[in-house]
C-alpha cells in the first residue's frame, strides 16, 4: 500500500501536473470546479499562469472537504456570459493544450495513443490527456477526444467524457464517492507531446446523427399511399383525408390552413 504525499509534495505534484498539462504557450482561465459533500457546484476561475499559486492555495483550501475538479481547456474570460450560469461554457473556451478522456474502467494500456498523463481516480479507474507540441483549436481538441472516448467505450470508457468543459478531477485530492475517501493520484507522467496527425489511428466519430444515415441514391418506387398504409397506426387519420382530396383554395373556405388548423386544434 503506497504512503500518502505530505501536504508539500502535493502541491509541488499539482504544480507540476498543471505546468505540463497547460505548458508554457497558452494563456487564459482555468475552472476549478468542487462540489462539498451535500453542496452545490462551486466554479472558480484562475489566470494561467499568472494566478497558479492562488489556484494551488484554493485547492489546499477546499480538497479536503468534498470532490475537486479541473477543467482541461483555458477559458477566455472568467465572467459569465449571458443567459448562462458559469464562464465554463463551449463559447468560452480560447484554446486546447491536451486531448482528454475519462476512461472510467478501460485500461490505459488499451490506448492506440499512449497518453502522456494518466490519473488514477480510484481502484482500477482512470482519466487520461495527451499533451499537444502547440495549442490547438478547441474543435479539433474535442473531435480527437470523442473519437478516443468512443472507440474505447467497448473498453470501460465512459462515452459522455470528451466534450469541451469536460470536468476532470484534480491529482492529490479526494474522490469522496466512497465510505472512506481515496487520495487521487498520478498513475503515469511523461513529457510526450503530440501532433494532432498522431490520432490517426482513430476512426472520426461522426458529429450529426444524420451524416451516419445518408439518404439512399435512389428511392423506393413505391406509392406513396402504400407507405402512408405501412404507417397508419403512427399517422393521424385527417392525413389520409387531405391525401386524397385536396382542399379547396378559395378564401371562403379556407383552403389548407384551414384544414392544417383545424388538425392542430384537434390533436
Amino acid at each position: 500500500m503506497s504512503v500518502p504525499a505530505s501536504p508539500d509534495e502535493q502541491r509541488v505534484k499539482r504544480e507540476t501536473f498543471f505546468k505540463l498539462v497547460f505548458g508554457s504557450e497558452a494563456d487564459g482561465y482555468i475552472c476549478i470546479s468542487h462540489k462539498p459533500a451535500g453542496g452545490k457546484w462551486q466554479d472558480d476561475f484562475f489566470h494561467y499562469p499568472n494566478e497558479l499559486p492562488r489556484m494551488l492555495h484554493h485547492i489546499e483550501q477546499v480538497y479536503k472537504t468534498g470532490n475537486t475538479y479541473f477543467c482541461p481547456q483555458l477559458l477566455a474570460s472568467k465572467d459569465r456570459l449571458p443567459g448562462t450560469r458559469s464562464a465554463r461554457t463551449k463559447e468560452n473556451v480560447k484554446t486546447c493544450t491536451t486531448a482528454w478522456a475519462d476512461l472510467d474502467s478501460c485500461d490505459p494500456k488499451l490506448m492506440l495513443v499512449e497518453p502522456s498523463i494518466v490519473v488514477m481516480t480510484s481502484s482500477n479507474r482512470y482519466q487520461a490527456l495527451w499533451v499537444f507540441d502547440h495549442p490547438v483549436d478547441p474543435v479539433a481538441a474535442e473531435q480527437i477526444s470523442k473519437n478516443i472516448a468512443y472507440h474505447h467505450v467497448p473498453d470501460g470508457a465512459d462515452s459522455s467524457g470528451w466534450d469541451l468543459t469536460q470536468a476532470l478531477r484534480v491529482p492529490y485530492t479526494y474522490n469522496m464517492k466512497y465510505a472512506l475517501p481515496v487520495e487521487i493520484v498520478l498513475e503515469r507522467v511523461t513529457r510526450e507531446v503530440y501532433h494532432l496527425e498522431d490520432f490517426q489511428k482513430y476512426a472520426e466519430v461522426r458529429t450529426s446523427k444524420y451524416d451516419q444515415d445518408p439518404m439512399p441514391e435512389v428511392l423506393t418506387p413505391e406509392p406513396a399511399l402504400d407507405i402512408m398504409q405501412r404507417y397508419r397506426k403512427s399517422l393521424n387519420p385527417i392525413t389520409f383525408s387531405i391525401f386524397s382530396v385536396e382542399p379547396s383554395n378559395t378564401p371562403e373556405e379556407g383552403g389548407w390552413s384551414k384544414v392544417l388548423w383545424h388538425e392542430k386544434k384537434c390533436s
